[in-house]
């Protein structure tokens, strides 16, 4: 095992500088919530003020963050900022355990605990509740999950299964990405930026009152992206823009009423790719070509909720979403829609219940292409219903020591029929400095609409050239087929952890897993002529460690180090085995030099990905902000310091780049 040697020291000042453990709102619909801290000091605050910081948690009420029986973590916008990312997919490489693997200039491999390749199919992403999962990849496609940066609240992390709030496809975890209400994103906010891979980029946000009760905000922001270096001459990649808009109310309706309705869309104008495509030929032939890999969408969301101080009430969230693809040759449409109610109470002193339930539908339409074609006989276009309901029960066993929480959810959908997702907490708090907990949970993930349906073309080819005869005149495709009869994939996950505050300037957050998964869906050996199946087994085992250290009132110190076994089993391809970096660290150093002046500064260290040939790397990002006035402030980003370029998740090349941004808020 190869470790780089600045790799090295980040794992050894994990020890003494950490990730901020912090608690999820374990639920599709979030409760809103007042913002607690000035983001601006954030490097500023006591240990004690971020770890008594209440937030929903996996009980679905509010929790102090060192309570919370689970292995998360909140990434807020002040800590988007002060590490210098710029899209999503990126600011969550600061969750210690998950992978972050970037393909080409707009996609990326995201996900927690193993089987992290591709679009990360046992990860399931939100939006404000809003599920944007693909069934039909099964993923998430991170190219389109925008947000306006500064009007983000925080990204939510739970690493391991979250299936029985959220359902099938959360086996490995759940990343549920918040928003601010619009009352904290009043009046005008302008940026606008550039540099060598973020070659332009610009945003406008205007945010005013309707009347006491009501505001709102409505915000544009474009962005281009300069395509990743080939490293062979097999390897090809484009530029990449998106142009994003978004209206958002809020309203306060009393009596302790709060709705919310939000629309939005987006297009990318004229996205060029090129790559590398079979072609009818009786011998295995590809050719270079330009496509027009064009994505557009876009949602209509309306959320209406009410919560007593005590945490009792009810909450119902709506939504409509229109997504469009199209990718080297191929197109998808996709149409879906979700209801979603909740509602908590107490029974009794002892038992806080939550339940609720969730109907799902989803249909699509695809156009095959060179590369992705369908099974003879399959539907050019489908749909899909999902219809669950769930109920979980936090129970005080001892009042201030011993809790536990009990719950499943059932469901059930067009493709495999009835699945049950039931979990087990029980967490222990001796001290108000500690909590040790564990938990058992059963998750499961429902196959792609591609996996049943679909055919990956490696090649065209006369069958008889093919076997060395002569020729038949015919030209076929040779390929994985999908295969309608596949079952869920199961997962069995056993966790421990313990979190612990040492003293007013320390904290230290470990968590350990053990995730056993049966009726994998596979890719046979040899995979030409065969079909997805479920014979696939595997056994993934690993943990994350993360710590913060206030060194001083304006300087925090933050790392974090994970390990991930995976071990696949079966007549399958065991690519999955390589897909995810057995070693990972981080750390972050965020420094207020001056009350206007701040350094901030990230190292990641990434183990080598063997499936895609990717030795291990440590990248290093170094920023600079400067506060010119208390509404204008500039920063200049230094990214991928250490080397001149490497490879994370394909064969093209992330190369070191820098960029400056101006931001005006008045």
């Amino acid at each position: 095992m190869k470790f780089h040697s600045a790799a090295v020291l980040m794992v050894l000042a994990s020890v003494a500088a950490g990730v901020t453990p912090c608690a999820l709102g374990q639920q599709a619909i979030t409760p809103t919530r007042e913002k607690e801290i000035d983001p601006q000091r954030a490097a500023q605050l006591s240990i004690e003020e971020l770890m008594g910081m209440e937030v929903t948690s996996v009980a679905g009420v509010e929790q102090q963050v060192l309570t919370t029986p689970a292995a998360i973590t909140v990434i807020d916008e002040d800590e988007v900022r002060r590490t210098g990312h710029r899209w999503v997919a990126e600011a969550l490489r600061l969750a210690p355990g998950v992978y972050v693997g970037q393909s080409n200039t707009s996609s990326w491999s995201v996900g927690p605990r193993g089987f992290s390749g591709g679009l990360a199919n046992k990860t399931l992403v939100l939006m404000d509740g809003r599920r944007v999962y693909d069934p039909i990849q099964a993923g998430t496609f991170w190219d389109v999950q925008d947000v306006l940066l500064e009007d983000l609240d925080r990204i939510e992390v739970i690493r391991g299964p979250g299936a029985t709030l959220f359902g099938a496809n959360a086996i490995n975890g759940v990343i549920n990405i918040v928003n601010k209400s619009t009352a904290d994103t009043q009046g005008v906010f302008l940026e606008a930026g550039g540099g060598t891979f973020e070659r332009g980029f610009g945003s406008v946000r205007y945010g005013g009152r309707i009347n006491e009760k009501a505001t709102y905000a409505v915000w544009a922001k474009y962005f281009n992206r300069a395509p990743l270096e080939a490293a062979g001459p097999l390897d090809s990649d484009s530029d990449f823009d998106l142009t994003h808009a978004r209206f958002r109310t809020d309203i306060d309706a009393g009596d302790d009423l709060k709705l919310m309705f939000e629309a939005d869309a987006y297009s990318s104008f004229g996205a060029r790719a090129a790559a590398r495509v079979p072609v009818r030929a009786p011998t295995a032939t590809t050719e270079r070509r330009i496509f027009e890999n064009d994505v557009r969408g876009g949602h209509v969301l309306g959320r209406a909720e009410r919560f007593t101080g005590d945490n009792e009430g009810w909450s119902v969230l709506a939504y409509y979403d229109r997504t469009e693809r199209a990718l080297t040759g191929s197109e998808a449409e996709r149409d879906s829609a979700e209801i979603d109610a909740r509602y908590h109470f107490m029974l009794g002193e002892r038992h806080a219940l939550a339940t609720g339930i969730e109907y799902y539908f989803t249909t699509d339409r695809l156009v095959p292409g060179s590369s992705t074609l369908l099974t003879p006989g399959s539907p050019a276009a489908d749909s899909m219903n999902t219809v669950s309901a769930f109920v979980q029960d936090t129970i005080t066993l001892q009042e201030d020591r011993w809790f536990a929480m009990l719950g499943s959810k059932v469901e059930h959908n067009d493709l495999t029929g009835v699945e049950v997702q039931p979990s087990a907490r029980l967490w222990w708090t001796p001290t108000d400095r500690e909590t040790v907990w564990g938990a058992v949970s059963r998750a499961v993930r429902t196959p792609s609409r591609f996996e049943e349906h679909g055919f990956i073309n490696f090649f065209f080819a006369d069958p008889g050239v093919l076997a060395g005869g002569p020729p038949t005149g015919q030209i076929v495709p040779f390929g994985l087929s999908g295969n309608p009869n596949l079952d869920s994939e199961k997962a069995l996950v056993y966790e421990l952890g313990y979190r612990r505050r040492f003293s007013d300037r320390v904290t230290l957050d470990v968590a350990t897993f053990l995730s056993q998964y049966d009726d994998l869906i596979s890719i046979p050996t040899p995979a030409v002529g065969g079909s997805f199946n479920n014979n696939g087994e595997a056994e993934v085992y690993g943990g994350e460690v993360a710590v913060v250290w206030q060194a001083a009132d304006n300087w925090r110190l933050r790392g974090a180090y994970s390990y991930a076994e995976v071990n696949v089993s079966g007549p399958v391809s065991l690519s999955d085995e390589g897909n995810t970096p057995h070693n990972m660290a981080q750390l972050q150093s965020f420094l207020d030099i001056t009350e206007n002046l701040e350094l901030n500064a990230a190292a990641y260290f990434v183990d080598r990905v063997e499936s895609q040939g990717a030795s291990s790397y440590t990248r290093v990002d170094i920023g600079l902000t400067w506060r010119v006035t208390p509404n204008f402030d500039v920063s200049i980003w230094g990214q991928n310091l250490l080397e001149p370029r490497h490879n994370e998740f394909s064969s093209l090349q992330v190369e070191r780049s820098a960029y400056v941004v101006a931001t005006l808020r008045f």
